[in-house]
């Protein structure tokens, strides 16, 4: 229960203000990335088949996580796209995901761009965002209501 006594209005608004901020950026990064492929909705498109898949051990320690990656290669060779190309999705699709599966990507600048929908990687982040929002959001109402609590 030291938490009670101990608790405190600046204590409570800065886990709000810290669930806020979670979940303003979870909301702007993935309609970033969202807002970034409807803009390309002119760009040339090429399409892609799965060519094979690829886990990918990155950093170290306790930032050590697997990435999920499939091989990909242009079905139709065009002048100016990549031929082939590496495609970072989450761990359900990478084992949905089989040899021959087509993928389309819009070509921006020479590069593929895919649509984050599919990846799955934009919704995993933002997912994983607003569950911590929901925590610390709860956490500094407890705390909020504690705090009036004992000052009253």
């Amino acid at each position: 229960m030291s938490l009670a006594r101990r608790a405190s209005i600046p204590h409570a608004a800065m886990l709000l203000i810290l669930a806020a901020g979670a979940l303003l950026y979870a909301f702007v990064g993935y309609h970033g990335a969202l807002r970034t492929y409807d803009a390309a909705a002119a760009a040339p498109v090429a399409e892609y088949v799965v060519t094979g898949q690829k886990e990918e051990e990155i950093g170290k320690g306790r930032t050590r996580r697997t990435a999920y990656l499939l091989q990909l290669a242009q079905a139709s060779p065009s002048p100016g796209v990549p031929q082939s190309t590496e495609l970072a999705v989450t761990r359900r699709i990478y084992g949905r995901s089989h040899a021959n599966d087509r993928w389309t990507a819009r070509i921006v600048a020479g590069q593929p761009l895919f649509d984050p929908r599919l990846t799955g990687i934009e919704s995993e982040n933002r997912l994983l965002l607003v569950v911590l929002g929901g925590i610390l959001g709860i956490a500094g109402a407890i705390v909020l209501r504690q705090a009036l609590r004992n000052r009253g």
